[in-house]
């Protein structure tokens, strides 16, 4: 029997894949004590808020986001955001692991900085080291789109430092891995991929299609998300004869985003609805499911989508290939030609049910559900721990 503890810089509820991820594990942990994982702890930066609607539209939540995209456009200023929230929030899930009874089996971490402070502050740890990589196999690419300033020298030491002091490195997608290994070939012996599983939201087939096919596409609204292009594709006249789009989400871009469509009279065809605590709603209502990002390691919105029973319209970024098996269609680029012809190839196989939701139901239980993601972490560590 094995212990784990969890370790991140992050607020569980934070709304962002990776949080979530972190959060799903623990919160499934009865599911591991069949794979004998008696003990899962979770370690992590703090709780300033539980419901992230009311967070991000609270003067509190709206200072902060004006505040931090204020300083993340100078290097000055990145510097500050990367030692006051991420190292700062750090120390706190850090501090949660000094406090347990007894050093677990395990320690899998979600993030850079939970790691570079347990290296500094437990280096006499014996047991098993996980890094996880949400990313598409470039350890430090999503870092550099969040925070263009960033200090690269400081970044690539972080960055050899912690891949460096794991045992094993794991990624959301195999073609994440496959990308990693291809970058990364001094440590593709410590690389792996596990699927990610999510909660059962529960399908709805019962739903009768409207006059307009409604996509619904759920993220933080930013620059890496893309969102914005979908302001473009509305331009195009059968798109926009044929669909809504419902944006999900707060962010950056948000408002920006919301301002523009009303200048373009799109406002009732690509509507940024905000963010909401009851996401599996819009997941219910909706005909489908689109991600236009510009990066990505594995969409967790999507695997949500695909458990609702929506298919897909996904960007070729990260492993979204491996989501679609006959329940949708990959846009090769995210640029807005694509993405146009993207959606009229979907309309035209979604028209001849040559695509369907129950598709993406039937791999959502194959590969994505929590128990399928314990029972492969289970196998990890039986492997790397000795266990028969």
């Amino acid at each position: 029997m094995s212990s784990v503890a969890l370790i991140m810089s992050d607020n569980p509820y934070a709304p962002n894949g990776a949080a979530g991820y972190m959060k799903r594990l623990y919160e499934s942990r009865e599911l591991a004590k069949p794979y004998g994982i008696k003990d899962v702890s979770m370690c992590h930066g703090g709780v300033n808020f539980i419901d992230a609607e009311k967070y991000v539209s609270s003067l509190m939540g709206k200072t902060k986001q004006s505040v931090k995209s204020a300083l993340l456009k100078t290097r000055w200023g990145t510097k500050v955001v990367v030692n006051s929230i991420m190292f700062r929030r750090g120390q706190n899930a850090i501090d949660m692991y000094t406090r347990l009874e007894k050093a677990p089996d395990v320690v899998v971490f979600n993030d850079f900085a939970t790691h570079v402070l347990f290296m500094q502050q437990h280096s006499g740890y014996q047991g098993l080291k996980i890094q996880l990589l949400h990313n598409n196999g470039e350890f430090s690419k999503m870092l550099y789109l969040s925070m263009p300033n960033i200090d690269p020298s400081w970044v690539e030491k972080v960055e050899q430092n912690t891949l460096e002091d794991s045992d094993v490195i794991v990624l959301v997608g195999k073609k994440s891995m496959d990308r990693f290994n291809a970058l990364y070939p001094e440590f593709r012996h410590k690389s792996t991929h596990i699927h990610t599983g999510i909660n059962d939201l529960g399908a709805n087939f019962q739903k009768t299609v409207g006059e307009k096919l409604k996509f619904v596409s759920v993220g933080t609204v930013c620059s890496r998300k893309n969102q914005q292009v979908l302001l473009e594709v509305a331009l195009d006249d059968e798109i926009n004869r044929r669909c809504v789009f419902d944006i999900v989400g707060g962010g950056p871009e948000y408002q920006l985003c919301k301002k523009r469509a009303i200048e373009l009279g799109l406002e009732n065809i690509v509507r940024f609805v905000g963010p909401s605590s009851n996401v599996v709603d819009y997941y219910r209502s909706s005909d489908a499911f689109i991600s236009v990002s510009r990066d990505e390691g594995l969409p967790t919105a999507a695997l949500e989508a695909m458990s609702c029973g929506l298919p897909l319209v996904l960007t070729d970024v990260g492993s979204c290939e491996e989501l679609i098996e006959g329940n949708g269609v990959l846009v090769p680029s995210c640029g807005s030609r694509e993405i146009i012809e993207g959606i009229k190839k979907f309309l035209s196989l979604y028209d001849g049910k040559s695509i369907s939701g129950s598709a993406s139901r039937e791999i959502f239980e194959r590969c994505y559900t929590t128990e399928a993601m314990w029972r492969e972490y289970s196998l990890l560590l039986d492997d790397c721990l000795g266990v028969d």
